[in-house]
């Protein structure tokens, strides 16, 4: 596993975090 391999896995894991934390945000204002 390189160093960019490694990069673009945590770049994926955030991006998912952020989607959730969006959704579970828009779901608590409705």
């Amino acid at each position: 596993m390189t160093d960019k391999d490694f990069v673009r896995d945590i770049s994926k894991q955030t991006e998912a975090n952020g989607i959730a934390s969006h959704r579970i945000t828009k779901h608590q204002h409705s």
